[in-house]
This record gives C-alpha cells, sequence and structure tokens, in this order.
C-alpha cells in the first residue's frame, strides 16, 4: 500500500514538474516576451517597438488592388523605419487584371519566402530564405529577391532557376518586369528548352 502511495506521489510530482517545465519554456519563447526582452548591451536601433500575427494588408490605387501581402508574424523596428516579417506572401496583380468584382482575369504573380525585410513605405521588399515566384506555368526560385511592389520590379544578383513549360533556365542574377513579363539575366546562363 504504502509502495503504490509512493510511486502516485511521485508520478504526480513527476506530472506537475513537467508542466511547470513546458510552461516556462512557452513562456520564455513567447514572442511578446522576446520583444519586451532585452539585455542592457543590446542595441536600441534593434528593439522592436511593436509585433503582428496573421498580418494581411491590401495596397489600393484609384480603388483597384495593387498587391496584397501576407505574413505570419511581423516586428516593427522604429530607429530603421524597417520591419520583418516570416513566412511571407506577395501577391502583384497586373494593370487590368481584376475585373470590378475583384476577382482576377489574369493570373497574378505570386511570390513567397521565408523571410522579408520591409522599408516603412513598402516601397522595397528584400525576401529572403526559399523565394519561390510563380505566374501561370512559370517557376523562379532563388535565396533572396528585392522587390518593388509599386512599380511591380524585382531582382536579385544570386543564382536564379527558372523552370516552364518551355523549358530551365539557370543563371546569376536577374532583373525581372513583371508587368510585361521581360527578364534580363546578369551572368553565367544555361538554358535547356524542350522539344516541340
Amino acid at each position: 500500500m504504502k509502495n503504490t502511495q509512493i510511486i502516485k506521489y511521485f508520478g504526480v510530482l513527476f506530472l506537475a514538474s513537467s508542466l511547470i517545465l513546458f510552461l516556462s519554456y512557452q513562456l520564455i519563447n513567447h514572442p511578446v516576451l522576446k520583444l519586451l526582452s532585452r539585455t542592457e548591451n543590446q542595441d536600441i536601433n534593434n528593439v522592436a517597438d511593436s509585433f503582428a500575427k496573421k498580418t494581411e494588408m491590401i495596397s489600393f490605387i484609384s480603388g483597384t488592388p495593387q498587391y496584397y501581402f501576407t505574413a505570419q508574424e511581423i516586428w516593427h523596428y522604429p530607429r530603421k523605419q524597417e520591419s520583418y516579417a516570416s513566412d511571407v506572401k506577395f501577391i502583384s496583380t497586373q494593370k487590368d487584371s481584376i475585373n470590378s468584382n475583384h476577382h482576377f482575369k489574369k493570373t497574378p504573380w505570386e511570390i513567397k519566402a521565408e523571410q522579408a525585410w520591409l522599408t516603412a513605405d513598402m516601397s522595397r521588399i528584400k525576401m529572403k530564405k526559399n523565394v519561390v515566384i510563380k505566374q501561370t506555368t512559370m517557376t523562379l526560385k532563388t535565396s533572396v529577391l528585392w522587390v518593388w511592389p509599386e512599380k511591380q520590379y524585382a531582382e536579385t544578383d544570386q543564382y536564379v532557376t527558372i523552370k516552364s513549360e518551355q523549358g530551365l533556365i539557370n543563371a546569376t542574377g536577374i532583373k525581372a518586369n513583371l508587368i510585361n513579363k521581360r527578364y534580363h539575366l546578369l551572368s553565367k546562363v544555361y538554358a535547356r528548352f524542350n522539344e516541340s
């Protein structure tokens, strides 16, 4: 009888301590607490002043959506006037691509990345880590991509892979006009086209 009580006691003690450890870990790693906790040696320029989760934004010009932007988390840094975002999706609409019911008449550009740095006015976005651009049958992959949303322009000096129905292109660097689908490959271009 005493052995079973001791086993129950240690079982309850083990469960309670496990729960305390789990909750402590969750509390320490909570995004808001990370935002609030900084050491005295930390540079004030690297301290965020606000945080948002599951953010969606639509930018309009004359009542027509120009681009959509979503992020899992956004941290704003006031001294640098920029924000850091994670799990980012950017959808750039093309001119006259949306009808009056806000449905796409043309396939938009969709750009995804694990991370992004945004200027305060969203005039420039630096997308990083597993950057993928998709539009109809074309897919472009790279590690870093600078995007200018209002100009609907993107560029990188990093390695790029472009796959489409026509074939495969590898290059180092690209300048892409998302409006007229013109691409300027910068160097080390290799292309393999599919036979018709």
